[in-house]
């Protein structure tokens, strides 16, 4: 059982992709706080210093899919 949780931000003329991968439940919860909590502190900094497009966060887990666009 491998959760994944993908990250895309879109900023100014740059792509970035970043993809966590781990095995287990508990680790997906963890990771999952961890994502949210972080782009919610991070992004009106991040905005201010650099235009950011879109940020788009997805979460895979089993048959479970979320997606978070900020």
């Amino acid at each position: 059982m491998i959760c994944e949780i993908n990250i895309r931000i879109s900023a100014s003329f740059t792509l970035f992709d970043v993809t966590l991968s781990h095995k287990g439940a508990k680790m997906y919860s963890f990771l999952r706080k961890l994502v949210i909590f972080t782009i919610m502190t991070i992004y009106p900094i991040t905005t201010s210093l650099v235009h950011v497009d879109k940020i788009e966060v997805q979460f895979n887990y089993i048959n479970k899919q979320e997606v978070h666009n900020y």
